[in-house]
């Protein structure tokens, strides 16, 4: 006898012991390894349906992603840089750091820019070049 064999003998042993219970027949325990290993066949597929169905929706949207129309990009519009004042002009930046940020349209002005007055508290884009230090060194308005 194994070990396995061992632990089953003994399990039944205190099973009779302690509760009274006596071999399932044959045929009940056969039905029931029957009914488990049908039901595990029946989760198998249903897993595989699963896994199946994500597939085909991977498959959809990667078509979906290829057929569709890009959007056309407007190329951006942007003037030369303009150096803030205070700073050094000469001093060379061996770092920096180019920086996207939002300012109202009035800050045109401080750069000898034309603007709308009546437009003065829309805001722009502009980009800023920020010094190793952290401070703006120069500045971009972009449309």
């Amino acid at each position: 006898m194994n070990e396995m064999e061992n632990v089953r003998a003994a399990l039944r042993s205190l099973a009779e012991r302690e509760f009274g219970y006596e071999e399932t027949p044959a045929r009940i325990e056969a039905a029931l390894v029957k009914e488990f290993r049908l039901r595990r066949a029946n989760r198998a597929g249903r897993g595989r349906v699963v896994w199946g169905a994500i597939a085909a929706a991977l498959l959809l949207l990667s078509a979906y992603s290829f057929t569709r129309t890009p959007v056309p990009v407007r190329p951006e519009v942007a003037t030369g840089f303009f150096a803030i004042p205070g700073n050094d002009p000469f001093e060379r930046l061996d770092h920096g750091r180019l920086v996207r940020v939002r300012l109202p349209r009035s800050s045109l002005r401080a750069f000898g820019l034309p603007m709308n007055e009546e437009r003065a508290l829309e805001m722009v884009k502009a980009d800023v070049v920020l010094g190793e230090d952290g401070l703006a060194r120069a500045i971009r308005f972009v449309q």
